[in-house]
């Protein structure tokens, strides 16, 4: 059993790593009996605890409601672009925060929106598409956006469903921004103009919704 995992050293580092994937085991035969797992059993466990990582998660995404749109912008294990974004354009991490909040922030019944007055059930969708006092503000974000891409791949994505649109603007790359449409770099620069556009929104929506 590794003891005090709070010292520094490859130990400290690995443990909490094989713990969370039930691999504690490994180290615990290494410290106990001297025993070494072979590369290729190694490379197995390790295959194997990936994939039942993998399932567990789409399990969770696909059985929770909650996440559906979470689980539509980020589709792979893997580290999430939007994270990658944060690492390459720290300025920009306050902004990446509010799109991850609209992913996840979910509607507990109808709902009214304190500054239109108008019901909804779709917190994410009202503030980003419906909201009329903040027109202004979503015109200024769609310029901006116009300014960046192309002009097909703006009228594509206008003209796409509600549902892909609101995806596609909290950062999915599975519909109008597939890797084949757009490069890396073009699409970091799409979603800090993104991010930041939906950041100066959201200095509205703290007051806006209220239970009804």
């Amino acid at each position: 059993m590794v003891g005090n995992t709070k010292q520094k050293g490859f130990v400290a580092d690995i443990f909490p790593v094989l713990k969370k994937y039930q691999l504690e085991h490994v180290t615990n035969n290494y410290l106990d009996r001297i025993e070494v797992v072979s590369k290729p059993v190694w490379k197995k466990l390790i295959d194997k605890t990936l994939r039942d990582a993998e399932n567990k998660w789409w399990t969770k995404i696909t059985s929770e409601g909650d996440l559906t749109r979470i689980g539509n912008i980020h589709q792979d294990v893997t580290l999430c672009g939007l994270w990658k974004i944060c690492n390459q354009n720290r300025q920009y991490r306050h902004c990446i925060n509010i799109i991850i909040r609209l992913a996840i922030l979910k509607t507990d019944g109808d709902v009214m929106c304190n500054l239109c007055n108008k019901m909804c059930d779709d917190m994410t969708k009202h503030f980003m598409l419906n909201c009329t006092k903040l027109f202004k503000e979503r015109d200024s974000l769609y310029e901006n956006i116009l300014n960046e891409i192309d002009i097909n791949l703006f009228n594509d994505l206008s003209n796409s469903d509600e549902d892909i649109l609101i995806e596609t603007l909290l950062g999915s790359r599975t519909d109008h921004m597939r890797p084949d449409q757009i490069s890396a770099t073009e699409w970091t620069s799409f979603m800090c103009i993104v991010s930041k556009g939906l950041s100066e929104m959201w200095t509205h929506v703290t007051n806006c919704l209220i239970e009804v």
